[in-house]
């Protein structure tokens, strides 16, 4: 039975993990190139993974309505993630590992906050999400996260499940394929149809205007220090921007 890879993610640039259309999440150690483990137990496609930032554990979701978090090493899973109504279409770790954040696709669909000690939830927040919460990305300080739906990009206070800001017009329809934080949280990436859009977490300005590819953007990366942001999209080009002054340059893809 051939298996199809569906999303993957690194860790360190020492580990790969990528879901399978068959419910495997299959890992690498891409020193060696050799497979290290396969979990398995999600009945279905694994739709999107993400490590915890010591590499030590994996979370996954799927379309059986649920999310996992498995310990890497031993190949094990943890903890069953359960109460979506939809696939989970989004997974993201708190910057120490201790909070993992999950979205689902379907209308009203809340965005969960989860203990991965315990694997208990800690925070619905509901009522806000007019569409599938396809995105997720922690702040810096742990206290907040980033949400997209298709209607709107948010920053919440997910202790208390109070909204902080909303980026963007509310004539925005944000059909974003990827965001990125830089690695001091200071600044928000998005990449949209034909896009790419910046803001200042804190004040939600933008500090520079849209630009970016003839055709879709598919994803979006920070440079360690902030300054230069990747994009790549269907026009077959990857482009290097510098952030500051939002010039660009363009390497032609293969």
């Amino acid at each position: 039975m051939r298996h199809f890879p569906t999303r993957s993610r690194l860790v360190d640039s020492k580990a790969l993990a990528a879901g399978t259309t068959q419910g495997t999440v299959y890992l690498w150690d891409l020193t060696t190139g050799k497979e290290t483990g396969r979990l398995e137990g999600h009945q279905g496609i694994v739709h999107c993974v993400a490590f915890s930032p010591d590499g030590k554990v994996l979370a996954s979701g799927g379309y059986d309505k649920t999310a996992r978090l498995w310990d890497v090493a031993a190949a094990k899973e943890l903890h069953q993630l359960k109460g979506h109504g939809g696939l989970v279409a989004c997974v993201a770790f708190d910057r120490d590992g201790k909070t993992v954040a999950t979205g689902a696709v379907g209308p009203d669909e809340p965005l969960r906050v989860w203990d991965v000690g315990t694997g208990k939830e800690l925070r619905q927040i509901k009522g806000q999400h007019r569409d599938s919460i396809c995105r997720l990305a922690f702040c810096v300080d742990g206290k907040s996260v980033i949400s997209q739906d298709y209607y709107a990009l948010r920053l919440w206070d997910w202790a208390t499940g109070k909204e902080l800001r909303r980026y963007g017009s509310a004539q925005d329809r944000f059909m974003l394929k990827a965001i990125a934080l830089t690695a001091d949280g200071k600044t928000l990436a998005a990449a949209q149809a034909a896009g790419i859009r910046l803001w200042a977490v804190d004040s939600g300005k933008e500090p520079l205007p849209a630009a970016g590819h003839r055709g879709v953007v598919r994803c979006v990366a920070f440079s360690a220090d902030g300054r230069t942001l990747a994009s790549a999209g269907n026009d077959g080009t990857a482009k290097l921007w510098d952030v500051r002054p939002a010039d660009a340059v363009a390497t032609k893809g293969k």
